[in-house]
């Protein structure tokens, strides 16, 4: 892996960890600079802004507007796609428990207000779940691509095919077997399918025991 495949890397999976769009150059920095992709002369040099300004990072950006300052982006399109439909997703949620909400008609204040209560805590824990395996997927999908021959091709499943594809073992362990289309060295795209053991700690995901076939 090139150095600037690790860069584009390091910062894909930081994006997915911290659930946002973009990243500074300065949070760039900082970050590789921790990961140890950088060297501290490299930090202090400018050798990411020079690889930003010389465009050898593309999913990134300068604002317009002043102060302006580089925003760097994942390269993943699945990410993106993905965070859209979680936005939905909630959306759809809090509009159902506010229906749910106005539908209570139960005479104590007191009953009423820890019912609420329960089903927030509990659509939470849930969610939290769903959210820890969806986030194993993507760290897991971002190690697939590396080992393509066109990593910039790979198309993985939808997020509610994606969700058919992960078995929770419990104690943050998960098993993954699902596929990827992506081109070969002859242009043609092929389909390739895949599995590994993901291990969550904390903010921290370990992709383990991978095999494309």
């Amino acid at each position: 892996m090139s150095k600037i495949e690790e860069i584009v890397h390091a910062i894909n999976i930081e994006l997915i960890k911290q659930n946002k769009n973009y990243i500074t150059l300065g949070q760039a920095n900082k970050i590789l600079f921790e990961e140890g992709i950088i060297s501290e002369k490299e930090k202090t040099s400018g050798f990411l802004k020079s690889l930003l300004e010389e465009k050898k990072i593309a999913h990134a950006q300068k604002t317009q507007s002043a102060p302006r300052q580089w925003r760097i982006f994942s390269s993943d399109k699945n990410w993106k796609k993905e965070k859209n439909l979680n936005k939905e997703k909630n959306r759809i949620r809090k509009s159902k428990l506010k229906k749910e909400d106005n539908q209570f008609k139960v005479s104590s204040k007191a009953i009423t207000i820890g019912i609420i209560v329960i089903i927030i805590i509990g659509f939470t824990f849930l969610d939290d779940g769903k959210s820890n395996s969806i986030l194993a997927y993507n760290v897991a999908s971002l190690q697939v691509e590396q080992r393509l021959k066109s990593p910039s091709t790979a198309e993985f499943p939808g997020t509610f095919e994606k969700k058919n594809h992960i078995e929770n073992l419990g104690e943050n362990n998960y098993l993954i077997n699902s596929w990827v289309d992506s081109q070969n060295g002859f242009g043609a795209t092929v389909r390739s399918y895949w599995s590994c053991e993901v291990y969550a700690d904390g903010e921290n995901f370990y992709v383990n025991n991978l095999i494309i076939r």
